[in-house]
């Protein structure tokens, strides 16, 4: 059976109507980066960045899934800034802006008004001239069993609206499987010039 799941945005003239209320929103862009290594060294470069290579097609997806070992879940919280600032030192000129941020932390803000079911919050610490924000999860939600299909799919096309239109990532690819054991084909969704966006599935 086929669904389909759509997002609407709207033309920018509806932004730009008189009376529309005016919020000043630049594309995020990339200022630093750093990777923490296995053994919990950081280094402040992209020594951990992985590089998207597209699988072959007909890839049996169950292969290593028997000795997958989930990442440890024991990470200090809130997340230690002093990679951050470092990373940030490094940057030249320093940079002018207002918000300093992980990609994920504004996919997890942004989509924050239009969760009703996840449980987390941003907890906030005030400094002279700075708010910290830092994405908490509930316990509850740690060990909360998977979305039922009809709620994966429209948070993964959230999730592509915020992540292509909003944070600037130009293009998501999306792999199609056969009965979640071989990977069919490959599509990618060029979305920052999109007014909509279709994630369609077959179930």
């Amino acid at each position: 059976m086929s669904a389909s799941f759509n997002f609407s945005v709207k033309p920018a003239s509806f932004y730009n109507a008189p009376g529309a209320k005016k919020i000043t929103y630049e594309r995020p862009v990339e200022i630093g980066q750093f990777s923490k290594l296995k053994d919990g060294s950081i280094r402040l470069d992209e020594t951990e960045l992985k590089t998207y290579r597209a699988p072959p097609l007909s890839s049996d997806l169950s292969e290593g899934f028997e000795s997958y070992v989930d990442p440890p879940t024991d990470e200090e919280r809130p997340a230690p800034m002093d990679p951050i600032f470092r990373a940030l030192e490094r940057v030249s000129p320093p940079p002018s802006c207002d918000v300093v941020s992980f990609r994920n932390n504004l996919n997890k803000i942004l989509q924050t008004p239009y969760n009703d079911r996840n449980d987390w919050k941003i907890g906030v610490t005030r400094r002279p001239e700075h708010l910290r924000l830092d994405v908490q999860l509930a316990d509850a939600e740690k060990d909360a069993p998977r979305a039922n299909d009809y709620q994966s799919r429209c948070g993964k096309l959230l999730a592509f609206w915020i992540q292509s239109y909003l944070v600037g990532v130009p293009a998501i690819v999306c792999g199609w499987s056969a009965h979640l054991t071989s990977l069919l084909n490959l599509s990618s969704v060029l979305a920052w010039s999109a007014k909509k966006i279709i994630l369609l599935g077959v179930t």
